[in-house]
Order: structure tokens, then sequence, then C-alpha cells
């Protein structure tokens, strides 16, 4: 059986088998894959639908990179193949393909990042320059401890001119303030007559007689004693103090008697006689 590239071959989402509904066709056809290796090049032409042409790299010992931090691209020799996320067993052969990690030749790089900066890299130092870079900098770190410590003398300087000049003793005394004068400020002086402005006093706080203040007490209402009974006319009803029953002596439940009931209609029989 050829390789095909149709979709009718494969099984449903769900599973199930498609039928199959026509014979392959040529526009459907797959080709077997290059598998290309590392070495001396070695490309195949291969026609393709429509008299158009592909090229099979067998095998291959260049490639086109770039180098993204410094968006240089160049073309380099490739060296060897070191990692393959998919299989070791295109490591160990050696075969290029997509996301395989390999080594490459920097020389184009280097020349153009020297040619740019004017920077030579990727250089193993050895001893001698080694002992020239740290009497470099043990120099330029003399020169910066000399330079920092003008500059801060040099500042020492400026701040002792730029002092403020203290203040005479006269001037800084404070002054007494009594209880009826004014708030002083505590470094200029203030004259006598200008600190003697007395505060207004509130009508509160002013003095009065004592006498004029006295009222005379008010006599209060004789007190009720509670020992000695008290008769029906002096009983006094007041508002503030309810009264007991003990105090007002007049029951309800005795009757009334015959002769108190007749005396009110004798006199008015006696006022009519005396008006005829």
């Amino acid at each position: 059986m050829g390789i095909s590239r149709n979709s009718w071959h494969k099984r449903r989402h769900t599973g199930a088998k498609r039928c199959q509904v026509r014979k392959k066709r040529k526009f459907e056809l797959g080709r077997p894959p290059a598998n290309t290796k590392l070495g001396p090049t070695r490309i195949r032409s291969v026609r393709c639908m429509g008299g158009n042409v592909k090229y099979r790299g067998l095998r291959l010992e260049t490639g086109n990179y770039s180098w993204g931090t410094e968006v240089c691209t160049r073309k380099t020799r490739i060296l060897d193949v070191v990692y393959n996320a998919s299989n070791n067993e295109l490591v160990r052969t050696k075969t290029l393909v997509k996301g395989a990690v390999v080594v490459i030749d920097a020389t184009p790089f280097r020349q153009w990042y020297e040619s740019h900066y004017g920077i030579t890299i990727g250089l193993k130092k050895s001893r001698n320059d080694k002992a020239a870079a740290v009497d470099k900098e043990s120099v330029a770190t003399g020169a910066k401890k000399t330079s920092t410590k003008k500059d801060s003398a040099v500042k020492a300087d400026e701040s002792k001119k730029t002092k403020a000049i203290p203040l005479k003793k006269e001037d800084s005394k404070e002054t007494p303030v009594k209880k009826g004068e004014s708030a002083v400020t505590k470094k200029t002086p203030v004259k006598k007559e200008a600190a003697k402005v007395t505060k207004e006093t509130p009508a509160s706080a002013k003095k009065v007689d004592p006498k004029a203040s006295k009222e005379k007490p008010v006599k209060k209402d004789a007190k009720v004693s509670k020992d000695k009974p008290i008769k029906k006319g002096d009983v006094k009803v007041s508002k503030d103090k309810p009264v007991k029953k003990s105090d007002a002596k007049v029951s309800k439940d005795k009757p009334v008697k015959k002769e108190d009931a007749k005396a009110p209609k004798e006199s008015s029989t006696k006022k009519n006689g005396a008006q005829s």
C-alpha cells in the first residue's frame, strides 16, 4: 500500500470506522521522510504535481542561523547534534530535524561583533592577561578612592562655612510671662507695654459681692408630722406630695346622720320667715 494524506481512512472522533467511499487518488499521495543526517551535502530533486520541484536534503553540514539578541543572521557550519526531546536515537544517528539542539561554528558571528563594536570575544585569556586586567582594576579603584576622599574633604569645608551663626545669650533668653499677660515668643524680646494686654474676663468670672448675691431663705411649708393627727380643716393637699389615707380621715363608708341632714332645711325656713 502507498502512503496517502487523505482523511477518510481515519476513524471518526467518536471512534467509529468510516466506510471507504472511493479508491486512493494521485493528489492524496504521501512520500517517505528525508531523515536528513549530518555529513557532506547530498541533495535530491523530486518532481511534484504541476511540474514543480522539491529538494530533499539527505545529508547537510551547513545552515542559516540567527543571533536573536543582536539581530544578526549568518550561514555557518553545523558541528554536532547535542539533544533531541523527541528521541535519543536521533541524537545517536545525528539526524537533523525540527527542534533538534545543535552546536555551530561561531566565527562569522564573532567577526561581525568585532567589526560592529570593536571588541574581541570568544578568546581564552592567559595568566598574563588576567594579571594585567587585575592591575588595571586596582589602579582604577585607587583613583576612585582618592577622588572620594577629596570630595568628602571639600564637602566638610563647605559645611563648616555654611554653618549657622549662634544667637547671643540676650536674644535667646526667654522672657517670663505672668498670668494676666499675653504669651511672648522665646527668641524675640517684647516691650513691657505691649505685654500688658489683659484678656477680657467673661461675665461668669466677674467678682460679685457675697451679701448682694445671697438671697433670703424661703420658709418651707410646715412639715406634717406622722405622729400627731391632723384635723379636717387643717389638711392641705400639695401637688408634689401625695396625701396618705391615714392623714385624711374622711371615710366614704360611714352614713350621714338624719340630724345633720335636717339642719340646713331649718335654717332655710328661718330665712324665709325673716324676709316675710
